[in-house]
């Protein structure tokens, strides 16, 4: 794993903790960030719009 992958999850978990989050939408998104990023600035930002809502609705299905 390289070093920029490493960064980014580390981040992520530590602001979305797997316990309220998917552990796998944490690493789409991380793979799809290195993908087109270079550095981690802007990654929490990026999951919370493409990825803890698209989580957080599909969680709010399950429960109704």
């Amino acid at each position: 794993m390289n070093r920029l992958k490493e960064d980014c999850l580390k981040i992520l978990f530590r602001q979305f903790p797997p316990d309220k989050y998917d552990p796998v939408s944490i690493h789409d998104c991380t793979d799809e960030w290195i993908s087109k990023q270079v550095i981690t600035n802007g990654i929490v930002a990026y999951y919370r719009a493409y990825y803890g809502t698209k989580f957080r609705q599909e969680s709010s299905k399950e429960i109704n």
